[in-house]
C-alpha cells in the first residue's frame, strides 16, 4: 500500500476541519456586520390572506378585430328597389339562401307579355296543347 494518498487524503481533511472550525473563510467583523445590519433594518408589514376554494371560469375575453379568411362579391343582373332588409354584411349564408328581395315592378307586366306572345299560334304550327299556368287554349274557329 502506498503511503502518499493516505497522507495527502488526511493533510485535506485537518485542512478542511481547521477551515470549518475557523469560521468557513468569513472574518469575525464581517459576522458582526451582518448582525448590526439585520438589527438596524425597520420592520416589514406584512399581509396575510386566507386562502379558500372557489371556481374560477375558464373564460379568456379578448378584444380585437377579425377578418375573413375569403370574401364573396355580390352581385344583381337587375335593377329595382330592395324591398326586404338585406342580410348583414359577414353574415353566413348557404346555397339557396335569400339574401334581399328586390321589387318586381314592370318586370312581371313584362313577363306575362312574353309569356303570351309564346303561347301566340304562328302560321303552319299547331297551337299548344296547354299553356304553362294550366289552361287550356282556345279553340280554333271553323
Amino acid at each position: 500500500m502506498r503511503l502518499v494518498p493516505i497522507i495527502t487524503a488526511l493533510l485535506i481533511a485537518a485542512g478542511l476541519t481547521a477551515w470549518i472550525l475557523g469560521g468557513g473563510g468569513v472574518a469575525a467583523t464581517e459576522v458582526t456586520k451582518l448582525a448590526s445590519v439585520e438589527e438596524a433594518a425597520p420592520p416589514v408589514d406584512v399581509v396575510a390572506y386566507r386562502s379558500e376554494e372557489r371556481l374560477i371560469d375558464n373564460a379568456l375575453i379578448l378584444r380585437g378585430r377579425t377578418e375573413a379568411f375569403r370574401k364573396v362579391e355580390v352581385k344583381s343582373e337587375i335593377t329595382g328597389l330592395v324591398v326586404s332588409e338585406p342580410l348583414r354584411s359577414g353574415a353566413r349564408v348557404s346555397k339557396g339562401d335569400l339574401l334581399c328581395r328586390i321589387d318586381a315592378g314592370e318586370r312581371l307586366v313584362e313577363l306575362e307579355e312574353k309569356r303570351a306572345c309564346c303561347l301566340r299560334p304562328r302560321r303552319g304550327m299547331p297551337p299548344p296543347a296547354s299553356s304553362p299556368n294550366g289552361a287550356l287554349p282556345p279553340k280554333p274557329r271553323p
